[in-house]
């Protein structure tokens, strides 16, 4: 694993949302004369940029239930939809995926491949939605917004009280439950084209946001919207042409994953002490877990994709970037082809999907369970083929 001390390097301008209370956003500005806040023009090195992550002062929930591609694919949709070249090896991947997801790790007390959802688990997409009309006036720090991030209309952070997780009984009943509130909050998305991985990670770029706030903090000698530390899940997909999914978390409460006195200690504490501090990357793969869910879309993605929860690490190669305000998991979807295939189907339709993913520490142990998410992501209709961001390699 690699440790990084904060770089020196800044441009651009830093920046915070407010939040009030039942109140809405209208994106009817942001997209006056199909422009695209994405794209915005004055999004020049080094220049300010005007405007919140959210670009006004509330949200539309009627605004995220349009965009969520609520869409019945009929049979002849899916089979016009599927890349040829993809199309052929569709049953082989299914049986390969079968596969893939076979692995069993000896040493587990109690294996994530023991555990199946069953459809009351998938929730449709207006139960899972954040009940945006109760948070209370508050300010939320955020990163700077330049570089832009993707547009906020792609993603959202669903509830993680929808998601089900090991309970606290579950080493002997195998009763899950719902989760409690992430332990973290989304606070920025960036999708990036690049002409090659860039396997060092994201946050210890000089000119990517998080190196932007590292320094206009202490250049300021205040604190800024750098919250006290970042966890990063940076998602590598592989190409040409390559892209970084990167979502970025904020962890405003350190208690929760310093290391504590064991009569302070609760079971998440136990499992993110060791994983964001520890020396163990054997561990950090073992842990590391996904529960992905397509909300809406296309049944034969549904089917690659599944729901299962997955210790990624078992199945694809992690590295792990640490520096003193933050944290990386880089994801190499290339590194297993039977992923990578599974992924190249599913960016095919990627339009036309609304997919969740819950990320989180596997209990395997009483004294570890109940589970707790770390944080969600919703993805909405993303469009690879647009115009995005791109990053050179440093």
């Amino acid at each position: 694993m690699n440790t990084n001390e904060p770089l020196e390097n800044n441009d651009g301008k830093l920046f915070s949302t407010i939040v009030e209370e039942g109140g809405e956003v209208d994106f009817s500005n942001s997209f006056a004369n199909g422009r695209n806040p994405s794209q915005d023009d004055g999004a020049k090195d080094g220049g300010e940029i005007p405007g919140n992550i959210f670009q006004s002062d509330s949200l539309d929930l009627k605004n995220i239930s349009t965009i969520s591609g609520l869409h019945r694919y009929s049979e002849d949709e899916d089979a016009a939809l599927v890349p040829s070249d993809v199309s052929t090896g569709i049953t082989k991947t299914e049986n390969g995926l079968d596969a893939f997801l076979k692995y069993k790790d000896e040493e587990d007390t109690i294996s994530s491949e023991d555990e199946d959802y069953d459809d009351d688990d998938l929730l449709s997409v207006a139960s899972t939605m954040q009940n945006v009309s109760s948070m209370s006036l508050r300010r939320i720090e955020v990163l700077p917004a330049h570089p832009t991030p993707l547009n906020e209309l792609y993603w959202c952070e669903p509830c993680a009280m929808s998601f089900r997780v090991r309970g606290a009984g579950y080493a002997v009943d195998r009763k899950k439950t719902n989760s409690e509130p992430s332990v973290f909050r989304l606070i920025t998305v960036d999708l990036c084209q690049v002409t090659a991985p860039i396997k060092s990670g994201f946050c210890s770029l000089p000119k990517e946001r998080v190196q932007q706030a590292l320094r206009r903090e202490k250049e300021r000698k205040t604190k800024g919207d750098m919250p006290p530390f970042i966890f990063c899940v940076n998602i590598l997909i592989p190409g040409p042409p390559f892209y970084h999914f990167v979502f970025y978390y904020a962890v405003d409460d350190m208690s929760q994953i310093k290391p504590q006195p064991d009569d302070q200690s609760d079971p998440f504490n136990k499992l993110a002490s060791k994983f964001f501090f520890g020396e163990s990357d054997k561990f950090r793969d073992s842990t590391f877990k996904l529960i992905p869910r397509i909300v809406s879309g296309n049944l034969l993605v549904k089917k690659a994709v599944g729901s299962k929860p997955t210790i990624i690490g078992k199945k694809l190669k992690q590295s792990y970037i640490r520096g003193e305000r933050f944290f990386e998991v880089i994801v190499d979807i290339g590194s297993s082809v039977i992923a990578s295939k599974v992924v190249r189907l599913a960016k095919g339709y990627a339009k036309n999907i609304v997919v969740d993913m819950g990320f989180l520490l596997e209990g395997k142990d009483a004294s570890c369970l109940p589970e707790r998410m770390l944080g969600t992501v919703r993805l909405t209709n993303v469009d690879f083929k647009s115009e995005l961001r791109s990053v050179d390699k440093p």
